[in-house]
């Protein structure tokens, strides 16, 4: 549900450690803004699934399902894994590189466009920094930045951008984002 098609770069999240579920369930992406979801099983489950077996909440919309396999194909054409790839590369040594000059950031982690920069009260004690974080989202949200937190504690900062998101608009992105952490 979270990875979707391609966020990490791969097309499945599960490639990233050579896994091969037993199930997968999807949604959200797969219906490129419409509603759809999916459920992929290994084959040999299907011998226990009986004849014109259905379930799931969107039931097989057929503009939805155009529109999902629509995607799979411009995702396909564009080489957008690639680009996920080399732009998250670029963005992650970005985040790295104000991490390591900002003592509220304890780490930053992720692949692709699927990032975590947790926020801590210093690198030494570790401890989550959620009020911070809560601070510095409104000041990222007021300069036109959304960055959703996350974690147990809510002090770790998500970037999940559009597989399609422009360099410029990354860039302008990412200079937000630094200049909110060296305001904490």
């Amino acid at each position: 549900m979270q990875t979707g098609f391609g966020r990490t770069g791969k097309f499945w999240g599960c490639e990233l450690t050579d896994t091969s579920p037993d199930i997968m369930c999807v949604s959200k992406s797969v219906g490129a803004g419409l509603p759809l979801s999916l459920i992929a099983y290994r084959e040999e489950y299907d011998e226990t699934v009986p004849d014109a077996f259905h379930l799931g909440t969107y039931r097989g919309n057929p503009i939805a399902t155009a529109a999902g396999a629509a995607s799979i194909d411009y995702i396909k054409q564009e080489n957008l894994l690639t680009r996920v790839e080399n732009l998250g590369e670029k963005t992650k040594a970005s985040f790295e590189r104000i991490g390591n000059s900002n003592k509220n950031i304890g780490e930053v982690r992720g692949v692709g466009f699927m990032i975590g920069n947790e926020l801590v009260e210093s690198k030494q004690s570790k401890a989550p920094a959620k009020d911070l974080a809560v601070k510095l989202r409104r000041n990222m949200f007021e300069n036109g930045l959304l960055m959703h937190t996350c974690g147990h504690f809510g002090n770790v900062f998500r970037f999940m951008a559009p597989l399609t998101i422009s360099e410029n608009l990354l860039e302008k992105g990412l200079a937000v984002y630094e200049k909110a952490m060296k305001a904490s």
